[in-house]
């Protein structure tokens, strides 16, 4: 993997990544949240988990450009901390409305079990 290539049938490549060069806000939020379910990386569907990395914004904006201007991949429009910060806040609003409908159509909160 230190060369980005992935593992086969595991992990996705990295290196000359259509996702991460097509899916910009996709891939910035597979970093920020973690992800799981399947994906098509150059034409190879892969289905895995990624978990939340627990990084700031600004660590994930590195880490972006860090991806994207490695391994043959070039970006020329760099990520920055407020882009991924912007990214939060379009997650949180759909999160949110799903707990006003639930409270309207149930009159109680959302609970989520653990």
């Amino acid at each position: 993997m230190p060369n980005g290539e992935g593992v086969p049938d595991t992990f996705p490549p990295l290196a000359k990544s259509d996702f991460l060069m097509e899916k910009r806000i996709e891939s910035i939020k597979s970093i920020k949240y973690g992800m799981q379910g399947e994906i098509v990386v150059n034409g190879k569907t892969y289905n895995s988990v990624m978990d939340n990395l627990g990084l700031l914004d600004s660590e994930i904006a590195d880490v972006m450009n860090y991806i994207t201007n490695t391994w043959g991949n070039t970006n020329d429009k760099m990520i920055t901390e407020e882009e991924v910060s912007e990214i939060e806040k379009q997650t949180i609003i759909p999160i949110f409305i799903i707990h006003l409908i639930n409270f309207v159509q149930f009159k109680k909160p959302f609970l989520c079990s653990s």
